[in-house]
């Protein structure tokens, strides 16, 4: 349902089916109800035309559905559809150096490594199986930011997670560089806001699992050179996209070498994810 044309066909004929349920209820013929004639008949002729129109329309819709389906499962045009999304991305986890804010607090890094070396945490616990489908780091570094927590995220999205894995470590502000006994205590609502900032379900999305493209082109080759379907140039057309797909990869860690730090900071709580 992500293709335009499957969208624009089913958005066509149900708004024509509509449209003419709607204007057949306001179609009256010349007889009462007891059979006697009646002058009181009436036919909206402009809706009728608008009708047969949307009629006509989706006749023309219908045709360029039997086109459009199969040029979209033909391999090679889904083949480059998920290259493009998979660069697509790549370049929003790893923007280019120009649109990247590299000042990173290499202080308070120093400051928070040492402050927790040693030391326990408040750990989370997963309340549920299956894969993380998407990580709010921008809730998550709010909370941060507002209790002054450092929070270390033990997955990354698409990682399965069984029930009862660690989802996060926490770190609060208040524990003294001379004690390395237990952390204070930390709300329990703080915990339960840290869960909800990851969701879960029973299968990968691309969303912020960018391997999961990957995935899927490598799947498209491993399948490819089976012996069942034995079609090499499937797997030549992935392998183009995945060599495409790798030069962004390369520049995108030659942003991060250069840049940015590898972990995910904010400039008050700090969120470092492994």
């Amino acid at each position: 349902m992500r293709d335009r044309g499957n969208q624009l066909t089913l958005g066509t004929f149900i708004a024509t089916f509509v449209y003419c349920l709607l204007v057949l209820r306001r179609v009256h013929d010349a007889a009462n109800d007891d059979g006697s004639a009646s002058y009181n008949a009436f036919v909206p002729h402009l809706s009728v035309i608008v009708a047969i129109l949307l009629a006509l329309a989706s006749v023309g819709v219908l045709i360029f559905f039997i086109h459009h389906v199969p040029e979209t499962i033909n391999i090679d045009r889904l083949v480059a559809q998920i290259g493009r999304r998979l660069k697509q991305r790549v370049t929003e986890q790893f923007p280019d150096a120009e649109v990247v804010d590299s000042e990173v607090p290499s202080e308070d890094v120093l400051a928070w490594s040492e402050r927790i070396d040693g030391r326990m945490c408040v750990s989370g616990w997963s309340r549920e199986a299956g894969y993380l489908q998407r990580l709010n780091l921008e809730r998550m570094t709010e909370l941060a930011d507002d209790h002054y927590l450092l929070v270390r995220v033990q997955y990354r999205p698409g990682d399965f997670i069984v029930q009862g894995d660690r989802l996060f470590e926490i770190w609060p502000q208040a524990v003294s560089t001379a004690s390395k006994g237990h952390p204070d205590q930390v709300d329990e609502s703080l915990i339960t806001e840290l869960h909800e900032c990851f969701e879960m379900d029973g299968q990968r999305t691309p969303h912020q699992d960018y391997l999961f493209l990957a995935d899927q082109l490598v799947q498209v080759i491993a399948r490819a050179l089976s012996p069942g379907i034995n079609d090499p140039f499937t797997a030549i057309t992935c392998l183009g996209g995945s060599r495409a797909r790798r030069s962004s990869s390369s520049s995108a860690r030659a942003t991060i070498q250069t840049s940015v730090s590898p972990r995910r900071y904010s400039f008050v709580g700090l969120i470092s994810s492994r």
